[in-house]
């Protein structure tokens, strides 16, 4: 039912006392905005308004609230939670002579009332004082215990275990107390012996079992009453007070006693069918019959699947109570995570939802209803549920988090953690940002970090949190970090209490924190927040313990090291878990699934150096080979990106000193074809697949058939808008793979234009340029040439937003295309000036060689006007010959160098020997390393009648292509095609620097000879080489001719 104030005692207790239930409507219903300071503050002066000529003493203050808030308020009312101040106040009170005029009855009222006072401010002793005068009784009298009856002896008993001022351990309390509790229990367990027509009720037993655990006393007794009810069940009518839902009660008794068989007797199980079962009866047996270990049972899913069926055709006949408690079962269900169960749980969620009375639910029946729907979302999708009727047609998630944000100022704090945990990102840790930022506007709207500092303030938010348990506190101040709530005055007290509720005090113990799997694993994320605190050195000590991690499912073990990694932890604490686990796993402790091993992975590959390495990532790796089929396509990409994390340290695809010969073989193989597989079954888009290609290309992985694939996939891709980062890392991973696909080249470009021109602001801002230049030196290094490429890039030398070091790099761009717009000498002079402001200092040894093709390209390639500038004008000559070429040749020598100390170099010197060839190595400081040159080169140069002199160029494997699909090839043709079309089967390409250096060997005058390092370093013998050498120095031919993608005209000849 919604709260609402009626009837004669309405009209008795007076308009504050229904303005204050008017206001609670108001505020629940999300009428009104305010901080909840501000509605706390409110409903304090609506209690105010209500003890308003009782204020004499705490007592009458005492009564006054009992006989309106007993009779009007329920208990989540907020005046509840700023009562205990105004009641009570901060020094205890002599009330001795006051409470001679009070009946037992009024007696009770008090202390059932005081029970229920809270808030922060108020003197706990001051209360304590005062329930031990109510409890004494008056003199000559047995105590307040002897002259109640059953029925209010429960209620107090159930009053006093909630009591928030009273110490957790019932022994700890003043004798007078520990007297009346123990007298009220013997006396409540006498009624069930000697009064069986009075006697309680099974619901009732039950509330006063909770109560009495609460106290911490002794609970075999009633134990031994539930045991003889059950047995009793459906024999016979009860005496005493009927139960309520005496199916989910008998069901709950065997629980409770330990008695699982109770839920396969004959009556019982008759009790359960749905012609017999009671709807309201079904909604709690639904939440009765979870089990508390999770292990369920044939009897368990019995019970469900007929509370199920009962309450499918009888929603509508619950009670609101009713329909929140059959969610709460759900909820409960959905906590253990039994497949079987689970599919009962969404079926009653879904009968549930569009019943909801969202806009009457206090807020633990709000608290619930989030929790238990944004869980089924969230293992379902966003398909489970259909729009909520009168909901605009938002989606539920949506609706959710608006009422979220409508209610959020009248949940207590313990409830406001339940939320936050709802909705804070799973196992998974990933937000959606636009929920994140809506959840961190609501909760800020409420706890404003300018809010005015006051000892209300203080007092209301010390006794919110002294009330919640620790977990909840731990929850709360998770859910604070998670959702990026920064309000440095809450936390601080947050944070203190959570201090004082874990720290031992000195020389004592404070009892252990129970964490769930969920709490642990959002403290490990939250770490920041917990620095020099009792709870970090609660986590260090538990992670530092594998066998204390022993509890945790695969899944949250996976979860729990990611988090770990992001913080700034010993290496070997990821990896002394992680080593364990296998060791666990190899015993068949644990059976994580594959996806599971893929995260693991992820945490390991950050910190995986000697000596750990050993031990950790061959053994994950070894164990995850087998199943790499079996990841979903998400998984499989997450999988190459930690493959492909750190390729400069770790080559998975040779044989190295992290994995054995077998692993290091199978790995490529098995993750290629798991791509192809994927790739088949359609679930890569575009995003993916280029990602794919770059992780390869990292790895050196290179396997046709899935290459084939991925670019099938990337060739047959619509580019949108989204798709732009994606372009140039794609170009970056054809080049690093070796590939040349000129139709999806020339897609590529001709998107990137058609994007800078309609998608980028005119003129393009400095990162802009910088991704220009990035993405027109990948094409550079194919030797893929185009006419817009060159006209783009020449339009930027005239940007205002270019910087000197970005022009340099675009001049040396188009020189190196052998395009020289007019605008090219203007530029060049400005950036080569003294004046320039230039830093040369800043350049790196790449960028100064690459501004030396400036000048060598220029000289090769250029006008013969640009030629001549460029080697008179006295500041060209400074800058290129003096600044950039040193850098130029000292590469030059470095490539001669290396090539000298190579076993290359003494096979090819013994074979040129051997035939007698007049070629000999060039000696340093030649503009263009050649590893090997005819005799007297340079004087055959400078003769024209001479014969040209001759020139052998050794390409290396880095330089030639792997994969050449000319332009005039349809960009949709499918893998198979392309495959066969690939021109490497019949044909050597060259790329990348050897084009240059041949082309610009030519235009001094020498024969170029072309040695493919890939097939001699095949040849195995003295006479194969010399037979290979004595091919490539003849007339060209199929067998020697050299082409690069630019040369397609010389190739016709040869086909």
């Amino acid at each position: 039912m919604a709260w609402s104030v009626g009837g004669h005692a309405s009209r008795r207790l007076g308009s504050h006392a229904r303005a204050a239930s008017v206001r609670w409507l108001s505020a629940t219903s999300g009428s009104e905005v305010t901080t909840q300071i501000e509605f706390a503050r409110s409903a304090q002066n609506d209690l105010q308004a209500v003890l308003q000529g009782h204020t004499a003493t705490p007592l009458k203050r005492l009564k006054r609230l009992s006989e309106v808030g007993l009779t009007l308020w329920p208990k989540e009312l907020p005046q509840w939670r700023v009562a205990l101040p105004v009641v009570v106040g901060k020094t205890p009170s002599d009330l001795s002579a006051e409470i001679a005029h009070l009946s037992s009855l009024e007696r009770a009222a008090c202390l059932r009332t005081l029970c229920r006072c809270k808030g922060g401010g108020a003197s706990p002793e001051a209360a304590i004082n005062m329930l031990e005068v109510l409890v004494k009784g008056k003199k000559g009298t047995r105590g307040l215990a002897a002259e109640l009856s059953t029925e209010e002896l429960l209620l107090c008993i159930i009053e006093l275990s909630e009591a928030s001022f009273l110490p957790h351990n019932l022994s700890a309390a003043p004798a007078p107390i520990r007297e009346f509790v123990e007298k009220a229990w013997h006396k409540l367990a006498a009624v069930e012996l000697e009064k069986p027509k009075t006697r309680l009720s099974t619901s009732d037993l039950h509330q006063l079992r909770a109560a009495v655990a609460n106290l911490q006393l002794e609970v075999r007794g009633l134990e031994n009453v539930l045991r003889r009810r059950l047995q009793h069940f459906g024999k016979k009518k009860e005496h005493g007070r009927a139960s309520p839902h005496p199916v989910a009660d008998a069901v709950k008794s065997g629980l409770l006693i330990g008695q699982l068989t109770s839920l396969r007797t004959e009556k019982l199980r008759e009790a359960m069918l749905p012609s017999n079962l009671a709807p309201s009866d079904a909604a709690h047996l639904l939440k009765e019959v979870v089990p508390t270990n999770g292990t369920w049972t044939s009897g368990h899913l019995f019970a469900v699947e007929m509370a199920e069926h009962r309450l499918r055709g009888s929603m509508h006949s619950l009670s609101r109570s009713d329909l929140i408690t059959a969610i709460q079962g759900a909820h409960a269900i959905q906590v253990t995570q039994d497949p079987r169960a689970l599919k009962v749980a969404h079926s009653v969620l879904k009968f549930c939802w569009h019943l909801i009375p969202m806009q009457h639910l206090n807020p633990e029946e709000f608290a619930s209803v989030l929790v238990a729907y944004t869980w089924a979302a969230r293992s379902q999708g966003p398909a489970f549920l259909a729009p909520k009727a009168g909901s605009d047609q938002l989606p539920p998630r949506e609706f959710l988090l608006k009422a979220f944000d409508e209610k959020i100022s009248s949940l207590p704090l313990e409830c406001l953690a339940r939320c936050l945990t709802a909705l804070a990102p799973g196992l998974s840790g990933t937000h959606d940002e636009a929920e994140r930022k809506l959840v961190q506007a609501a909760v800020a709207k409420v706890f404003p970090d300018e809010e005015p500092k006051d000892s209300f303030r203080e007092e209301y938010l010390q006794g919110e949190f002294r009330d919640m348990p620790t977990t909840a506190l731990l929850e709360l101040a998770c859910g604070m970090a998670e959702f990026r709530i920064k309000n440095p005055t809450f936390m601080s007290t947050l944070l203190a209490q959570i201090e004082e509720d874990i720290k031992p005090a000195a020389g004592g113990q404070k009892e252990p924190v129970e964490l769930t799997h969920l709490l642990l694993l959002r403290l490990c994320r939250s770490m920041e927040i917990w620095q020099g605190l009792s709870v970090e050195d609660m986590l260090t000590q538990l992670l530092s313990d594998p066998v204390a991690m022993r509890q945790l499912p695969p899944n949250y073990f996976a979860a729990v090291l990611s988090a770990l990694s992001t913080y700034n932890v010993p290496k070997e604490l990821p990896l002394s878990l992680v080593a364990f686990f296998l060791d666990r796993t190899d015993a068949g402790d644990v059976k994580p699934a594959t996806k599971e091993w893929v995260q693991i992975l992820e945490v390991v590959r950050k910190v995986d150096e000697p000596p750990w390495w050993e031990r950790v990532t061959p053994r994950v790796l070894q164990t995850l080979v087998p199943h790499i089929q079996d990841l979903d396509g998400s998984d499989l990409s997450r999988l190459l990106a930690v493959l492909g994390h750190r390729p400069n340290t770790t080559r998975f695809g040779g044989k190295t000193r992290e994995l054995s010969d077998g692993l290091a073989e199978q790995l490529p193989d098995a993750v290629t074809s798991a791509v192809s597989n994927a790739l088949d079954a359609g679930g890569w888009d575009f995003g993916k697949a280029v990602r794919a290609l770059g992780n390869l290309a990292n790895l050196g992985w290179y396997q046709e058939q899935c290459i084939a694939k991925l670019l099938e996939r990337c060739a047959s891709s619509t580019l949108l808008e989204p798709h732009s980062p994606l372009v140039t890392p794609l170009v970056q991973a054809c080049n690093q793979l070796q590939i040349y696909h000129a139709p999806l080249l020339s897609k590529v470009l001709e998107w990137y234009v058609w994007s800078c021109a309609f998608l980028r602001p005119n003129p393009m801002q400095t990162e802009q340029i910088t991704d220009l230049l990035t993405f027109s030196e990948q094409l550079l290094e194919l030797n893929y040439h185009s006419l817009q490429l060159q006209d783009l890039l020449a339009k930027q030398l005239r940007n205002p937003n270019a910087t000197a070091a970005q022009k340099l790099a675009l001049l040396a761009a188009l020189a190196r295309s052998s395009h020289f717009p007019v605008e090219f000498k203007d530029v060049c002079q400005e950036i080569c000036s003294p004046i320039s402001d230039m830093n040369l200092g800043a350049l790196t040894p790449k960028e100064l060689m690459n501004a030396f093709n400036i000048h060598l390209c220029a000289i090769f390639d250029g006008p013969a006007a640009l030629r001549h500038w460029l080697t008179t004008d006295p500041i060209m000559k400074d800058f290129f010959q003096v600044h950039t070429s040193q850098r130029w040749y000292q590469g030059q020598d470095q490539l001669r160098i290396a090539f000298m100390q190579s076993e290359a170099y003494a096979t090819l010197k013994s074979a040129i020997e051997a035939e007698g060839l007049d070629l000999q190595p060039t000696a340093a400081g030649e503009v263009y390393h050649i590893e090997f040159a005819s005799e007297n080169a340079k004087a055959r140069l400078s003769d024209p009648a001479a014969e040209p002199p001759m020139a052998l160029v050794c390409i290396r494997s880095k330089e030639q292509l792997r994969w050449y699909v000319p332009v005039m090839v349809d960009v949709d043709t499918d893998a198979a095609t392309l495959v066969e079309q690939n021109r490497c089967k019949e044909f050597k390409y060259m790329f990348r620097d050897s084009v240059q250096k041949i082309r610009h060997l030519q235009a001094m005058g020498y024969r170029t000879v072309v040695v493919w390092l890939s097939e001699w370093n095949e040849l195995e013998s003295e006479d194969a080489r010399r037979a290979y050498l004595r091919m490539a120095v003849g007339s060209p031919s199929r067998q020697n001719v050299a082409f690069s993608p630019s040369t397609a005209v010389e190739q016709e000849a040869f086909e």
